[in-house]
């Protein structure tokens, strides 16, 4: 028997790109079917112009018009036209919202009577630093290190802190947002860590010839990979390999500068990999490398390095 009916609204889901809160995302869902719930996700356009499919008894709805995995006011538009639809084949009883993905229906939801938890990996206010982080700084770009942050500000009170406010409970993945988040939302915060499955015990990792390193994660420049790149120059005559896992968009980038420093014998990019060959990379390697350059909550590939110890 079905308890309830859950509709989750996300900018990205893993179909989009390997990244941890795709995951924690499909975990959530997951975890709700198992405890007899019926879920219904709405994201974002696909890149091969799917607008739907049903994975593991969960149906997605992947909006148009919309970006790929962004929030923008087509994504909004979208949501409200096809909420209604959904409600009256199926009864909505909870929406849950990835950070601002229910932004477009709250007026909707509340006139529904239909409560919404939002879960969050960061704000707007957060996006600031890691703005600054990657941002160029020649003068060609100055005119962005005062326009972004304004831009980013004005999100922040004009969808943030509605989305907080008109949220039923707000959860985290992490207390590094705690004390920023309680503002607008007193009373409501619940810090749930991420969590993953403890494989096997590997094998011992001592006596290998080849020191293994291993990068994971979506890759985007504020994630910082090329900085573990432009490191392995120091070590150009030592026995040293670098693994990197993921797609995304500075993935091509990324290689042409593996191929200016000549380390395509030292750095491999794997792409994007099942669960078995991940495990495997896991497994033989000796170091997890997180150069990001984001404020990051919990993520959930050092989690996932750390019980591979």
């Amino acid at each position: 028997m079905i308890q309830m009916h859950i509709v989750v609204m996300s900018r990205i889901l893993p179909t989009h790109a390997l990244g941890g809160m795709q995951k924690q995302c499909m975990d959530l869902c997951d975890g709700f079917i198992k405890n007899g719930h019926a879920v219904t996700i709405l994201t974002t356009a696909h890149q091969d112009g799917i607008t739907t499919e049903t994975i593991d008894n969960i149906k997605i709805y992947y909006l148009l018009p919309s970006r790929p995995k962004r929030y923008s006011r087509s994504w909004n538009r979208a949501c409200k036209s096809i909420i209604s639809d959904i409600h009256s084949s199926a009864p909505i009883d909870i929406i849950h919202s990835q950070s601002l993905g229910a932004r477009g229906v709250l007026s909707w939801a509340k006139k529904q009577n239909i409560p919404v938890v939002s879960t969050w990996h960061g704000t707007s206010l957060t996006e600031i630093s890691t703005f600054f982080s990657s941002a160029r700084k020649s003068p060609r770009y100055w005119h962005w290190l005062f326009l972004m942050p304004a831009i980013l500000v004005r999100q922040y009170i004009s969808m943030d802190l509605p989305t907080r406010r008109a949220s039923a409970a707000i959860t985290l993945v992490s207390p590094t947002l705690e004390k920023n988040m309680k503002f607008f939302a007193k009373n409501k915060v619940y810090v749930i860590a991420n969590g993953i499955d403890v494989p096997e015990k590997p094998s011992p990792r001592n006596n290998r010839d080849i020191l293994h390193l291993l990068c994971l994660g979506r890759i985007e420049k504020e994630k910082g990979m090329h900085h573990a790149v432009k490191a392995m120059v120091e070590y150009n005559d030592e026995n040293i390999k670098l693994d990197i896992v993921g797609t995304g968009p500075y993935l091509e980038e990324l290689k042409v500068l593996i191929a200016k420093l000549e380390l395509e014998e030292k750095v491999l990019c794997h792409g994007r990999v099942g669960d078995d060959e991940l495990s495997k990379l896991f497994a033989i390697a000796d170091i997890y490398l997180m150069p990001t350059t984001r404020q990051e909550g919990l993520p959930l590939t050092i989690l996932e390095a750390m019980a591979f110890l």
